[in-house]
């Protein structure tokens, strides 16, 4: 594994990984503000994403999403899938607050994803 420049932490073979990104009235990245180690997020179809990961890391240890800006739709997320060993994908499912078994993009927003992972095979 090659890591790009990222953000490591005080412990070793933690690394934080994060993206800040624009979404559209569609709910697809408009604008990338700022990314490290995080190459892309997509949407697959509605209420689903997937996060690319500009290199493989040897564990996913987990993951925060922040809104900065309001959405239309209040939304909570969800871990759906990862490899971040084989194709470097995490895949995220979002839900509709007020619908909870509904999937719902996140539109018009900011939105921040920091990813922690390890270098360190068990």
């Amino acid at each position: 594994m090659n890591p790009s420049p990222v953000v490591r932490t005080g412990e070793e073979g933690l690394v934080t990984l994060f993206l800040q990104a624009t979404l559209d009235a569609s709910g697809d990245v408009s604008a990338y503000t700022r990314q490290n180690g995080i190459a892309t997020l997509v949407t697959a179809t509605t209420g689903i994403y997937t996060l690319t990961l500009r290199d493989q890391w040897s564990k996913f240890l987990g993951m925060r999403i922040l809104f900065e800006k309001a959405t239309d739709i209040a939304v909570r997320y969800q871990i759906a899938a990862e490899d971040v060993d084989g194709v470097k994908t995490i895949t995220i499912r979002f839900y509709n607050l007020s619908s909870p078994a509904d999937l719902a993009d996140p539109v018009s927003a900011d939105i921040y994803i920091e990813v922690l992972v390890s270098d360190v095979a068990d």
